[in-house]
């Protein structure tokens, strides 16, 4: 079970979305249609990489946080006599 600091995390990454959007929109506000598209990506590498980067940041901690809430747990042998008993 998730405490409530990873569940506020968890829903902090719904962000990741919106960063990436942004992003794109600083991309196309710079991209140059007349040069080449390497000449474009070493020219304006660093186009929106904040938002870029707190995309990928919050997506890995999405990631992180479900993997370690899916942590194997330890059951108890049970029989089937012992369920019956439980009803």
């Amino acid at each position: 079970m998730l405490n409530k600091l990873a569940k506020l995390s968890l829903v902090s990454t719904a962000l990741a979305p919106i960063c990436l959007t942004l992003w794109f929109v600083e991309v196309s506000s710079v991209w140059q249609s007349s040069l080449p598209f390497a000449d474009n990506l070493a020219a304006h590498w660093q186009a929106g990489s904040g938002y870029l980067l707190a995309a990928l940041v919050l997506s890995g901690l999405c990631f992180g946080l479900v993997w370690l809430s899916f942590a194997p747990r330890s059951r108890a042998p049970a029989s089937q006599n012992q369920i019956g008993q439980n009803r």
